[in-house]
C-alpha cells in the first residue's frame, strides 16, 4: 500500500546477494533493535560494534520475523513450493546449496560493516537496473521505453553529447550557432549549455571550452540565469522539450 509497483532488472547471483539481504534485514532496520539509520551508519564506519547481547536479538528477530523468507534461505524453516531460493543460493551449483546456505547465512548476519548499510536499490540505474558495467551497457541496447514521457528512459540512453545538442538548438532556432550565440538578449547559447550540464552531464570546463567562452564562471553564470528564467518563462519550458523531443525522438 505504500507505493506503485516498481520492478529492477539485476544481474545473475552476484547482485542476487545484495539485493535480497538488504530486503531481508528490513526486519532489523528497526530502532527497537538499536539499529536504526544512525546506528548503521556508525557501525558502517567502524564507529561502533554491537555488543553480543545485541546481536543475539537481531539475529532472532531475523529467525522469528513472520512475514521474511529469511529462514527458508538459512534453511531453519521448510521452503515451499511457490517460493524458489536455489537459483540465489546456489545457482546451477545444486551439489553445493548446504555450504552455500552456510555462506548466505554468514553474509546476512554480519549486521556491521559497509555492507550492513548499502542500498543497492539506490545504486541501480535510472532506477530499473543494478549490475556490472559491461551488462548494464547491453540491457541500455534492448531496453525501451517513452523518453519523453519518462525520466528512466532518457537515462538509459546514452547521454547527448554537445554537438547534438548543438544541432538540436540550432533546428529549434532555425539558425546557425554563429549567428545567436553571442546576440545581445538571445538565450539560446544559455539554453544549450544548460542542456549539456543538465542532460549532457557535461563539466562547465568542457561547456566553455566546446561553446568557445572564456571562462567555465561564465558558463555557470548562464547555466543559473537560464534556470531562473525556466522556472518562470513557458516559452523556455517549452524549448526545453522541444530540444530533448529532437534529441531522443
Amino acid at each position: 500500500f505504500q507505493g506503485r509497483f516498481k520492478a529492477i532488472l539485476f544481474e545473475g547471483r552476484a547482485a542476487a546477494w545484495p539485493i535480497t539481504r538488504y530486503i531481508h534485514l528490513n526486519c532489523v532496520h528497526v530502532e527497537s533493535l538499536d539499529f536504526g539509520k544512525r546506528t548503521q551508519k556508525a557501525e558502517g564506519l567502524g564507529l561502533r560494534t554491537p555488543d553480543t547481547e545485541t546481536t543475539r536479538r537481531r539475529r532472532e528477530a531475523l529467525k522469528s520475523f513472520r512475514w521474511s523468507s529469511y529462514p527458508c534461505y538459512a534453511g531453519w524453516r521448510p521452503v515451499p513450493e511457490w517460493l524458489t531460493v536455489n537459483e540465489v543460493l546456489a545457482g546451477e551449483r545444486r551439489s553445493q546449496l548446504k555450504a552455500q546456505r552456510r555462506a548466505y547465512r554468514a553474509y546476512v548476519e554480519s549486521f556491521a560493516g559497509e555492507l550492513a548499510e548499502e542500498n543497492p536499490f539506490a545504486k541501480a540505474l535510472a532506477g530499473l537496473l543494478y549490475g556490472s558495467r559491461e551488462w548494464i551497457e547491453q540491457m541500455r541496447e534492448r531496453l525501451k521505453g517513452d523518453r519523453l514521457e519518462q525520466k528512466a528512459a532518457r537515462v538509459l540512453v546514452k547521454r547527448p553529447e554537445w554537438p547534438q545538442i548543438k544541432k538540436a538548438v540550432e533546428k529549434l532556432k532555425g539558425e546557425q550557432w554563429a549567428a545567436f550565440a553571442e546576440r545581445h538578449g538571445d538565450w539560446g547559447r544559455d539554453l544549450a549549455l544548460y542542456m549539456g550540464r543538465r542532460h549532457g552531464g557535461m563539466s562547465l570546463r568542457a561547456l566553455a571550452e566546446q561553446a568557445g567562452m572564456s571562462s567555465y564562471h561564465a558558463v555557470g553564470q548562464a547555466v543559473r540565469r537560464f534556470s531562473a528564467r525556466l522556472s518562470k518563462d513557458p516559452l523556455c519550458q517549452q524549448s526545453v522539450g522541444d530540444v530533448l523531443k529532437c534529441m531522443f525522438v
